[in-house]
């Protein structure tokens, strides 16, 4: 975790300033990190069935 936190210090860096910047800006940001999640643990999902279906 550690070392992912200091590869990620730049982006990290720049989400700060993002949220300086604004909450309308921030919570689009966030909008669109939630989706991108909700998508990947569905698409996860439905790997899973498919890979136990038969």
């Amino acid at each position: 975790m550690l070392i992912m936190i200091l590869f990620n210090d730049k982006l990290y860096s720049k989400v700060i300033i993002i949220i300086k910047k604004g909450w309308c800006v921030s919570m689009v940001y966030a909008l669109v990190a939630g989706t991108v999640a909700v998508y990947a643990v569905i698409a996860k999902y439905v790997l899973n069935g498919v890979g136990t279906a038969k």
